[in-house]
């Protein structure tokens, strides 16, 4: 065993010990003076501080890593390639990644600025997404609802309307949970109007207009849901022959009588037939609350 980590730190080593070289050799061609073949240097540059990245990379030595590959990058953006310098500033922005957050989402939206500029707006797309990931996943959710926004934007100007509305379902989603239910309801509900014009798309429409109407409930007004229900009915036909039509009524009808209980039996009984996910039971437990505090509220 001990051979073996000898034998793996002596390569770790050797592909340190190469990428220093190939940066000292990439910083002295850059240095070097050339009146006719500086797209050449660069080039060559480029090609020795992308090495270099790769092998720190290797070595998960992350912070040299990104370092090369800025390197690299600004080599593209002084050969003009403005796709590559994008490109490679995300490459380091994903190093970064793993030892600084700050530094990474300023080279992605770096780079993003950079795609914009160029009408490369589809993969400007891509790293919006991935700063937002980024965000949620630090648990900076307004930040990342901020980004998934921009992204979807940035696939509507390309026509990718399949990529927009995935990133929309995404938004509504974490809106819901932020106790947003106006802005979710709306994106449910244009989702699921979009989704009844082709025929595939009508299974998807009735879930959507099933999560609309749960967050309908979640304003704690039964009236408004039922008349929800009806206009979602009158979008699609088939939407009243459906289990969930008729739970979301059976919960109104609960809420209105502020009868807990037979809230609460109507959750579990149709929890039975068709299991709620973590985002459902979230919201129905806050129908529930509201149900006790609308009881509390009338004995007062």
């Amino acid at each position: 065993m001990n051979k073996k980590l000898e034998s793996k730190q002596k390569r770790k080593l050797q592909r340190t010990e190469r990428a220093d070289l190939m940066i000292q050799k990439a910083k002295k061609k850059m240095s070097s003076r050339s009146l006719f073949f500086g797209y050449e240097k660069y080039q060559e540059s480029f090609t020795l501080f992308k090495r270099a990245g790769n092998l720190y990379k290797m070595n998960t030595s992350w912070k040299k890593a990104a370092e090369a590959y800025i390197s690299a990058a600004n080599c593209q953006h002084k050969n003009k390639n403005d796709l590559e310098y994008a490109c490679y500033l995300c490459t380091a922005a994903r190093c970064y990644q793993n030892v600084s957050i700050k530094k990474s989402i300023k080279l992605f939206l770096k780079a993003i600025e950079c795609l914009k500029y160029t009408g490369r707006f589809e993969i400007a797309a891509k790293y919006q997404k991935q700063v937002a990931e980024i965000y949620e996943k630090s648990g900076q959710i307004e930040k990342a609802i901020f980004h998934y926004e921009k992204a979807a934007e940035l696939h509507e100007i390309e026509d990718k309307t399949f990529a927009s509305r995935k990133i929309k379902l995404k938004i509504a989603y974490m809106k819901a949970l932020q106790g947003k239910y106006e802005e979710s309801i709306e994106i449910y509900e244009d989702i699921a109007i979009e989704s009844l014009s082709f025929r595939s798309g009508k299974w998807s429409a009735k879930e959507y207009f099933y999560r609309a109407g749960i967050l309908h409930m979640c304003l704690g007004d039964p009236e408004l849901t039922r008349k929800a229900l009806e206009r979602y009915d009158e979008l699609d036909v088939n939407f009243s022959r459906q289990k969930e039509f008729k739970f979301l009524n059976d919960l109104a009808d609960a809420f209105e009588e502020g009868n807990v209980n037979k809230l609460t039996l109507i959750i579990k009984d149709f929890d039975q037939i068709h299991r709620f996910d973590d985002w459902k039971i979230t919201l129905l437990l806050k129908i529930k609350t509201l149900c006790k505090n609308k009881n509390t509220e009338e004995l007062l």
